[in-house]
């Protein structure tokens, strides 16, 4: 089953555990420096420590079933228990969620889209009016299963490369801000079959720098535009 990691729950979780230890009596020199810190105004305070305030989870795959659409969007779902699909946060649910959050922009360069799921979320992103744009692998775009074409007749800018190697980098970057990146094929037997990983983080670091290779690679495929 799919498993969820955050840098939040797992302070929290390690907090959890620790055994609780008696607090020593300070030494009177220890209070007199103490007793001036406090005396200090701010800006002679020593800076505080970071605390991890970026983003981060790592979501694990396979995911022992689909999520189920209404679940995720209404938090309800109108089937009830006849339900087949997911009403848990799954690791695709954790992957849709960083894609709907977009309202700006959301850039997609992965290898193969074949799950239809992630493809419904692309299109309507763009039915919202978020800038969605998509670079894909060429051999890959006509593929049994391939959204790419679904995409591309939506509207949405998608193109590939025309090389003999393979496009096989498989990001996103959500508002120039959000970066998914991983293992994860965006194909349903990565769902629910494949050992895979994705890390989502909104550290400027990487978002600046996948944003930059995926400019980089858009204006090197410009002349590779799939026609709808």
């Amino acid at each position: 089953m799919g498993q969820i990691l955050s840098s939040s729950s797992s302070s929290s979780h390690q907090r959890q555990h620790q055994q609780p230890h008696q607090q020593q009596p300070q030494q009177p020199h220890q209070q007199q420096q103490q007793q001036q810190q406090q005396r200090q105004p701010p800006s002679q305070k020593a800076p505080a420590t970071a605390t991890g305030a970026n983003r981060l989870q790592v979501v694990f795959f396979p995911d022992a079933n689909l999520v189920c659409k209404f679940w995720l969007e209404q938090g309800a779902c109108r089937h009830g228990a006849s339900c087949k699909f997911a009403h848990t946060q799954t690791g695709l649910a954790t992957l849709l969620k960083a894609l709907h959050s977009a309202r700006a922009t959301l850039d997609v360069c992965v290898f193969t889209i074949t799950c239809d799921q992630i493809s419904d979320a692309l299109i309507e992103a763009h039915k919202r009016g978020v800038k969605v744009r998509v670079i894909s692998d060429n051999d890959q775009k006509d593929t049994l299963g391939s959204d790419i074409h679904r995409m591309a007749q939506a509207g949405i800018p998608t193109r590939t490369d025309a090389e003999a190697s393979h496009m096989h980098h498989k990001f996103a970057i959500v508002d120039n801000s959000l970066v998914l990146n991983g293992s994860f094929n965006w194909t349903r037997q990565a769902v629910l079959q494949n050992q895979e990983n994705v890390v989502i983080s909104d550290d400027p670091r990487l978002s600046h720098a996948f944003a930059a290779q995926f400019e980089s690679l858009w204006q090197k495929y410009a002349r590779n535009l799939v026609k709808n």
